[in-house]
């Protein structure tokens, strides 16, 4: 037996299993809302940008930052909108998706108008492209974060300040003893099916989706700057 559960602790060690755990974890949490998130992405940039396109820019409205001074702003956005995630319910990623998306409309826009579409083209739509994939992907994780908090929170609002257990006690006040147990039935059964769903957060992959993020964005700007 201790050598059955030392080789399936060294089967469950190294790099390569390491990389398809992440990837069993992506597949099964990210990839979905992750696609949906890109396809919307790509929808909102290019009708944002036939309306920036329209506006008026001059050479002065593109901000020239530093490498890690924008590289570090952007990870900031990276980590906020990911982080709003551990608030139940109201799913405040996608605030920072959408905020983030127009922004980048924005820049990309004034890139067009400043270098001319074929040139500006050139410079920004790699940058803009990764950057989609980023506050997809983090957005993506939030949403799963805010899911798997807010089964917690509804298992415990079930408990005790469900309308059920409203029912549950008036019936016993007034000894109908039939009533209160349908309705202990039914909350049983719903907390029953939310258990089922149930799951702790997994931070390692957590860290490790916001690590390659991060990666990503870096690449983003190195590209942008060297292009520029």
């Amino acid at each position: 037996m201790k050598e059955n559960k030392k080789n399936i602790k060294g089967k469950n060690k190294g790099l390569k299993n390491y990389l398809k755990n992440f990837l069993v974890f992506l597949r099964d949490n990210i990839e979905k809302k992750f696609g949906i998130l890109l396809a919307i992405a790509i929808l909102l940039i290019a009708i944002e940008l036939k309306l920036f396109l329209g506006m008026e820019y001059d050479s002065t409205n593109l901000q020239k930052i530093g490498l890690f001074r924008e590289f570090f702003d952007n990870v900031k956005i990276i980590l906020i909108t990911c982080l709003a995630g551990i608030v139940p319910y109201i799913f405040a990623p996608v605030v920072g998706f959408f905020g983030y998306l127009y922004a980048e409309a924005s820049n990309f826009a004034v890139i067009l108008k400043t270098y001319g579409y074929l040139k500006g083209t050139a410079i920004g739509i790699v940058p803009l492209l990764l950057n989609i994939v980023v506050i997809s992907m983090v957005t993506a994780l939030g949403i799963y974060m805010c899911k798997k908090i807010t089964v917690g929170y509804r298992i415990s609002n079930v408990k005790n300040m469900n309308f059920l257990n409203f029912r549950i006690r008036m019936f016993e006040t007034i000894g109908n003893e039939a009533k209160v147990k349908e309705y202990t039935k039914r909350r049983d059964e719903k907390i029953s099916k939310l258990e089922s769903k149930k799951e702790k957060l997994n931070y390692l992959q957590i860290i490790n989706t916001l690590v390659l993020c991060i990666i990503i964005q870096f690449v983003s700007v190195l590209i942008g700057k060297i292009l520029m």
